[in-house]
């Protein structure tokens, strides 16, 4: 049943359906007398998820895995250094003491490569692969960047140097301070 206009102002009944079964309050219908609406406002900063779509996208391994890839002191360190990055220095001591509070590990700051990319996750990399063969990315102390491929035995003198024992059982000492990327072999 339709009722006539001044039925309808002393009945609040919901809208009659139009033909096309859709009602004019809810259509979004712009008659084209109307101006279209002004463009959305640009935001001074990132929001939370052009921040984490960016960093997914990033930290992509080449089987397409992004954060999801991410686990333990790594993820930390790069959710950190993020937060740095786009919410500020503020933010980030503030994530920092809340880490410490709650007994979080955050992995070791990234390392540039010669190449200027940051690297990271070298260090838990390295703890993993104890007696496992990889291959250490490294800077020698002439700024010469050069990898090895090697079973990686332990670390020396207060985890200042890397130990490593080649193929043919020679052991090869890589300065800590130097490696920048490792990876499995």
């Amino acid at each position: 049943m339709y009722l006539n206009h001044e039925a309808s102002r002393l009945f609040p009944y919901p809208p009659s359906p139009r033909a096309d079964g859709r009602r004019h309050g809810r259509s979004g219908y712009r008659s084209p007398n109307r101006a279209k609406p002004p463009p959305a406002r640009s935001r001074p900063g990132r929001g939370l998820a052009e921040v984490t779509q960016s960093l997914s996208a990033a930290s992509a391994d080449p089987d397409g895995n992004g954060l999801a890839s991410l686990r333990g002191v790594l993820f930390a360190r790069v959710v950190l250094d993020a937060t740095d990055e786009f919410c500020g220095a503020d933010r980030a001591r503030a994530l920092a003491d809340s880490y410490r509070e709650h007994g979080v590990h955050v992995g070791r700051p990234p390392r540039s490569g010669p190449d200027g990319r940051l690297r990271y996750g070298w260090d838990e990399r390295l703890r993993l692969g104890r007696g496992r063969r990889l291959t250490v990315h490294y800077t020698t102390p002439g700024g010469e960047p050069r990898a090895i491929t090697a079973r990686f035995d332990r670390y020396q003198r207060g985890a200042s140097t890397v130990r490593l024992v080649a193929d043919d059982g020679t052991p090869v000492l890589v300065a800590t301070a130097s490696v920048w990327d490792v990876a499995d072999a």
